[in-house]
């Protein structure tokens, strides 16, 4: 039976976020700029990255999938960006009100593909988002797997270095601050100051320094030691 539009797991094809995620930039970059006094810093160390990107960040909020796309002008050439994201099955397990919108539909619509949680097997897992690097889109991905809320040490995943390492590609690191754990208060009162900063760029012969034969197995390692560390530096680097 051809899946309906209510089926939750009815997904749109790919270029619709082409579309979808240009109307979200419309819709939320005031709405970011106005509430979170939204700011971005760093933008210059894209100017010379001449292919298409891997972004990597760290995951404070919710709201933080759609920030990198509100980073760029409407028109620019990094967006559409493709996000790597969950199942809903794992959104509705956090028993919250809010996981009534993660919905396959509302994700694709903005450019947000789902993989399997647990799978071993990355370039099965992260097919789709490997065939969007490979033909020149650019894709995001928390390498810590899910919004951290507290100061405990996150387990950093590998799927950022099975994209790298399927691609080839670089690997732009975003810092995000001054949002996490926003409450409706804060944000109609606009007492948040959301910052993204892109960091400088992190070509694969960095990342596999040392590791020439790396494996699915130390993945993990590799992206804590090679990624998630150049993103908790950003904000101690020199401006």
């Amino acid at each position: 039976m051809k899946p309906e539009l209510n089926d939750s797991n009815f997904e749109f094809p790919s270029w619709v976020a082409e579309i979808g995620q240009r109307i979200a930039w419309i819709l939320l970059t005031p709405i970011f700029k106005f509430f979170l006094h939204f700011e971005v810093r760093g933008k210059e160390n894209l100017e010379n990255v001449s292919t298409n990107v891997i972004f990597a960040l760290n995951h404070i909020s919710e709201m933080d999938a759609l920030m990198p796309s509100c980073a760029f002008n409407i028109f620019s050439k990094h967006i559409p960006i493709y996000c790597v994201a969950l199942k809903r099955k794992y959104y509705k397990e956090q028993n919250t009100t809010r996981s009534f919108f993660y919905r396959p539909w509302l994700f694709s619509f903005i450019g947000a593909y789902s993989v399997e949680k647990g799978i071993k097997d990355f370039d099965k897992s992260l097919s789709r988002h490997i065939e969007f690097l490979r033909k020149g889109k650019n894709v995001e991905i928390f390498p810590e797997g899910k919004v951290k809320r507290n100061d405990n040490p996150a387990e950093i995943r590998g799927g950022v270095v099975a994209l790298v390492k399927a691609t080839g590609l670089p690997v732009i690191p975003i810092y995000l601050s001054g949002h996490g754990n926003t409450s409706a208060s804060d944000f109609f009162l606009r007492k948040r100051y959301s910052i993204l900063t892109f960091g400088k760029p992190i070509y694969p012969e960095e990342i596999f320094a040392g590791y020439d034969d790396a494996t699915p197995e130390n993945f993990s390692k590799i992206a804590e030691e090679r990624i998630m560390k150049k993103i908790l530096e950003i904000p101690n680097s020199k401006k």
